[in-house]
Formats: C-alpha cells, sequence, structure tokens
C-alpha cells in the first residue's frame, strides 16, 4: 500500500516544501523589513502612510477610473497635513542613507498594504496600481534626490512637493498627525457602500 502511494505523497510534500519555502523566504523578506524600519523610525511615515491610503482606496472603491484618481491625489493632500517625513533634511544625508530610508519605508508600505488589504480586493494589479500611483509624486522626484537633475519636470515636481508639505516640528508630533490621518481616512472609506 505504502508503494503505491508514495509518488503521490512524494509529489505532494516537494509541493507542499516548495511553497513552505517560499512562505518562509517571504516571512523572513517581510520581517528583516519591518525590522530594519522600526530601527529606522526616526525617519519612516510618509511613504507608509500613502501606501496605505492607496491600498484602502482600492479596497472601498471598485471603480478602477475612480479608485486611481482618488489614490492619485491622495497624495499632495496627505502632503498638506503636518507630519515627519524621512526626506527632511536629505541634503546632510549620503545618497546611499537616503535611498535605503526611502526604498525600506516604501517596501514597508506597500507590504503592510498587500497584507491589510489584499483579502478585500479581487484584483491584485487594482491594488498594485492604487499603492504605485499614491507614491508617485514621491517616486517622480527620485531623479532630482540622487541624479541631481534639477530642470523641469523635475525641479517644479520638487518645488510644488516642497510647498505643499505640511511639517511639525516634532517627530512624535508628525507621526501622531499622520497616524491619525490615516486612521481618519480608513474610517471614511469604510463607509463607502460595496
Amino acid at each position: 500500500m505504502i508503494s503505491r502511494l508514495s509518488p503521490i505523497y512524494a509529489s505532494n510534500t516537494s509541493c507542499y516544501t516548495f511553497k513552505l519555502a517560499r512562505r518562509s523566504w517571504l516571512l523572513a523578506f517581510v520581517f528583516l523589513t519591518i525590522r530594519y524600519t522600526l530601527s529606522h523610525i526616526r525617519y519612516i511615515m510618509t511613504a507608509t502612510a500613502h501606501a496605505l491610503v492607496g491600498g484602502a482606496i482600492a479596497a472601498s472603491i471598485q471603480n478602477p477610473i475612480l479608485g486611481l484618481s482618488l489614490a492619485t491625489v491622495s497624495h499632495p493632500l496627505l502632503d498638506m497635513i503636518p507630519h515627519w517625513d524621512f526626506g527632511w533634511g536629505w541634503r546632510q544625508k549620503s545618497k546611499k542613507q537616503l535611498f535605503v530610508e526611502a526604498s525600506s519605508d516604501l517596501i514597508f508600505g506597500s507590504i503592510l498594504a498587500y497584507l491589510f488589504f489584499s483579502p478585500f480586493v479581487p484584483n491584485l494589479w487594482y491594488l498594485a496600481a492604487c499603492v504605485f500611483v499614491s507614491e508617485v509624486w514621491d517616486l517622480a522626484e527620485t531623479p532630482y534626490w540622487f541624479l541631481g537633475w534639477k530642470f523641469p519636470p523635475f525641479s517644479w515636481i520638487y518645488t510644488f512637493q516642497s510647498r505643499i508639505q505640511g511639517r511639525t516640528k516634532t517627530m512624535l508630533g508628525g507621526i501622531i498627525t499622520q497616524v491619525i490621518s490615516v486612521l481618519l481616512i480608513f474610517a471614511i472609506l469604510t463607509q463607502i457602500p460595496r
């Protein structure tokens, strides 16, 4: 009996082992990202908040045209609220430090958006698109920061983003206002009928 079942058992075991290995790799990646992010919390919030709002919009609004439009517009609106931002003081940071901080913030926010909202969004491409467009304003500044491209349209984007930023005097105050803002947006979006 065992000899007849062994090929089936072997194939199921290898499939299970592959899935477990893939899941373990993902969990290790998430753990390391969270660990790094928490150890550098004084720089983190903005991209994470934008990603979470983009994910919440995807989960609440099924119409992709409306959802993507709202996710895009949400970025400058959130930036007007006083908050803490890892990019402040970017001229005093090395490009490597700024890249690591910005990337970890972006990855952490994207992972959180996926973990929180993927069960509520039938099309994961739509979720990824909403998260992406909610971050696109900051991504468009990347050539200005890292490559020194201080010409239009990058200089325009940088100038616009700098002028609308709501800044707090303390890190704690900025984190608190951002958490409250994101929670209020979640509360509003949950009231939208599906």
